[in-house]
């Protein structure tokens, strides 16, 4: 990690090409005499904290808010390059992430792992031998991210750009001068508001379907189809298949389990990411409920949603409440809950397909990975992962 002192002459051109429209404000502005902290972190290596805060900017790569719960971390939320983290410090403004004593931001993304099992004992002493790491076998998913952290501290190819404002930019923030400034800063802390409106009509629909349809939505079942529709509008991350190296130093943590691990599956990893519902070109975004996350932790009558009868009345449930809302006109055409549930399904993947017709194999989800990525006749695909034991989709319908 490495943090250097400078002007905005210094960095204006590299905040021009992540974040063009807050460049062109801030160049207005012409603050030369206000400092910022360059900062340049390697993957894992901590940007924010409880006892380390400060308003930032993106540069590159991506970067992922967490907190611990029960030994595991719950993913807050994900800032991209040209998005601020923590603009409630400049605005003295609440940030819910803050209230929480043990929140962290690293680089890259804390929540990533690999979904073929890398847990044995002896070809993880040749990871070990291979890097010199110390980092003990990972047992569980949530675990992979301190061997993949040791990993690629053993290179330097892969780092994450963050830019910190001081607190001198906060004295300027009442000038008039500074209002377009205010209103940027304003803009990225409310970035999910408009979406919060949408599920709180979500709520009001799901009251009346179940008065309507006569049927009772379980307080599980109705967390999980809030949640499904949360992950549909970009509001929570989800998971999806790494293709690049924004999230983690993808292609050197797949050598090395290919090369010194010697893993016969395909190293495919999963990262958080958010959905764009209005890309037509979106890849599909899972969700696995083996894997709780924050957004996900309600208990429940089973211990998992791999119990294949309580995910298929899931599945029944959200197709009522989508048929329901599409059938009645209860939504304009142009509301945008109605266009994503035109544009967009919602699948549900089990090992158990007998009986459960709402479930969908999982080998579908082999074909939807771009054919030249891996080939599954040399390296197989995960399909035992406990991650697809009881999942969902959301993808682009054909």
């Amino acid at each position: 990690m490495r943090r250097e002192k400078v002007f905005w002459h210094n960095v204006k051109e590299k905040v021009a090409q992540v974040s063009p429209a807050l460049a062109q404000i801030i160049n207005q502005l012409d603050p030369t005499h206000l400092s910022l902290e360059l900062g340049t972190f390697q993957y894992g290596e901590e940007i924010a904290s409880f006892a380390n805060r400060s308003s930032f900017l993106l540069l590159d790569k991506t970067c992922e808010g967490f907190f611990e719960f029960d030994g595991k971390p719950k993913t807050y939320g994900l800032i991209k390059p040209g998005e601020m983290g923590l603009t409630g410090c400049l605005l003295d403004l609440p940030t819910p992430l803050c209230q929480i004593s043990n929140w962290k931001i690293t680089a890259g993304c804390r929540s990533a792992f690999m979904l073929p099992k890398i847990s044995d004992y002896e070809f993880h002493k040749k990871v070990q031998k291979a890097h010199n790491i110390s980092a003990d076998k990972p047992d569980e998913a949530h675990a992979q991210w301190y061997v993949f952290k040791e990993i690629a501290a053993t290179m330097e190819d892969w780092q994450c750009q963050v830019l910190f404002f001081s607190e001198d930019w906060k004295k300027h923030l009442k000038d008039p001068a500074w209002a377009q400034f205010y209103t940027f800063l304003l803009q990225q802390y409310h970035q999910h508001q408009p979406y919060n409106e949408q599920i709180t009509l979500l709520k009001m629909i799901m009251g009346i379907v179940q008065k309507e349809r006569d049927v009772r939505f379980s307080l599980p079942h109705t967390e999980d189809m809030l949640y499904l529709f949360k992950l549909g509008l970009g509001m929570v991350p989800g998971f999806r298949f790494a293709s690049s190296e924004d999230h983690l130093p993808l292609k050197l943590i797949q050598k090395t389990y290919l090369e010194h691990y010697g893993l016969e599956y395909a190293p495919l990893v999963v990262t958080p990411d958010y959905l764009n519902w209005q890309n037509n070109k979106e890849s599909p975004l899972y969700v696995s409920f083996n894997l709780p996350t924050s957004y996900y932790c309600s208990p429940r009558v089973n211990a998992a949603l791999s119990n294949a009868r309580e995910l298929h009345q899931l599945a029944w449930d959200f197709k009522k409440l989508q048929d329901y809302i599409l059938s009645q006109n209860l939504l304009t055409e142009t509301s945008t809950l109605h266009q994503f549930l035109l544009a967009w399904d919602v699948l549900f993947y089990h090992k158990k397909m007998d009986g459960y017709a709402r479930f969908k194999p999982i080998e579908q989800i082999q074909g939807k990975l771009p054919a030249s990525q891996w080939d599954f006749a040399k390296n197989k695909f995960p399909l035992h992962s406990p991650f697809w034991q009881g999942c969902a989709s959301i993808s682009r319908k054909d």
